[in-house]
């Protein structure tokens, strides 16, 4: 995987897939699109049914996407099954969730897969992508928890992992453990943080770790990376946001926006002599 950041181009994660209109996020056709805007890397969601399935599906979201007030975890798979997702015009879309085997063999062979939202079933997960053979294409991703470290070192699974660090001290209890770590997703809320500091960044890079940093904009709360986000860059200029990310040396930008970002990447490294 780091490997793939080494030509010193920055590589995108599509959010949730590229989605909007009747394209719903999390599904097979919101990934496809991603791949077709210029997408690198797929991040998805996923969730455990009562049955024990696994849908694509970021949790929490139940009432907005799929119109119920219940958990999917408390639901079985064919209670799933049946739900249809509410499109952008807050309309029935005729489509359903997908669950995450489809997923795998849809996008083998076409695209990195970073799993993000699935710690709460940490044990089946691992278990699960171990059984499809994802070894090679699958990131999995999680807080810094030393349960969540234990299980994964205990596991004795090679899955590619990439914890999700909020401080120099979370990244140096990931160290402690024996997990496949081929990168880090930094979240700061500003640039003076300890954690994208020049020695910072490159002690990274001289470990062969790529670095993940999110441009999403999830909000008026969030703050993921000091403040420099897809809203930004396109409402104020792709330097002074998507341009700082990238000069601070990250390696992938997770976007909502991935054929804006591609196109900004393509200009900027002609602009630099780099093709």
């Amino acid at each position: 995987m780091f490997e793939m950041c080494q030509n010193g181009q920055t590589r995108i994660a599509a959010h949730r897939g590229t989605f909007g209109g009747n394209i719903i996020q999390n599904t097979i056709a919101a990934f496809d699109n991603a791949l077709l805007h210029g997408a690198d890397i797929i991040e998805l969601d996923v969730v455990l049914s009562k049955d024990g399935v696994f849908y694509i599906f970021h949790d929490g979201y139940e009432k907005e996407v799929l119109g119920i007030d219940q958990h999917l975890k408390h639901l079985t798979s064919a209670q799933i099954d049946q739900l249809v997702c509410t499109n952008a015009f807050e309309q029935a879309s005729g489509v359903g969730l997908s669950r995450l085997e489809d997923v795998l063999e849809h996008l083998r062979g076409r695209a990195l897969i970073n799993v993000d939202r699935s710690w709460h079933d940490w044990k089946e997960i691992i278990a699960f992508l171990d059984k499809h053979q994802a070894h090679d294409f699958c990131m999995l991703k999680s807080p810094v928890h030393p349960q969540l470290l234990e299980h994964l070192a205990a596991s004795k699974s090679n899955l590619m992992y990439v914890p999700i660090v909020k401080s120099v001290e979370e990244y140096h209890l990931v160290r402690e453990y024996d997990v496949n770590l081929v990168g880090v997703e930094l979240i700061f809320g500003s640039l003076e943080d300890a954690l994208v500091q020049p020695t910072m960044m490159k002690h990274f890079k001289d470990s062969q770790l790529f670095t993940w940093v999110n441009a999403i904009d999830l909000g008026k709360k969030y703050n993921l990376s000091a403040h420099l986000t897809d809203t930004g860059a396109i409402t104020e200029g792709f330097d002074q946001h998507w341009g700082k990310l990238i000069d601070l040396g990250f390696d992938i930008l997770q976007t909502d926006w991935p054929m804006l970002l591609r196109s900004y990447i393509l200009t900027r490294n002609k602009g630099k002599g780099n093709v």
